[in-house]
């Protein structure tokens, strides 16, 4: 008899350890989920922030000068501009410059140059 209720204590303790193992597993992966998901949101919500005072400086660009080109770390434009595209060709159509570097639009090699050397001298 005391070997039965001994053996139904053991058992009974293992299920609660098992229970609370399990209940704490649950709970340690629900906060490491919704911290990553306030981390997402964090960076979500920034870099529309990010965008939205690019925007708004894009159009006060707009506001202010004829033609507002984008260009990429590399000094290529990185969308079609067709006012842009307009201007610097000599049949005003309207091809595509997406993708050509500013400097393409210099005559000389040595100011083409000269350009690269300053801005690389900025940075």
């Amino acid at each position: 008899v005391i070997s039965e209720r001994v053996h139904s204590d053991i058992t009974v303790s293992m299920f609660v350890f098992t229970e609370l193992c399990w209940s704490l597993q649950i709970v340690f992966f629900t906060f490491r989920a919704a911290k990553s998901n306030r981390v997402k949101e964090y960076h979500r919500m920034k870099t529309g922030a990010l965008e939205g005072g690019c925007s708004a400086m894009t159009r006060l660009l707009n506001l202010m000068c004829d033609i507002v080109v984008e260009l990429g770390a590399d000094l290529q434009l990185t969308k079609h501009v067709p006012c842009f595209s307009a201007l610097v060709t000599v049949d005003g159509s309207n091809k595509s410059m997406k993708g050509v570097k500013l400097q393409d639009f210099i005559p000389l090699e040595e100011d083409k140059q000269h350009f690269v050397e300053c801005l690389q001298s900025e940075t």
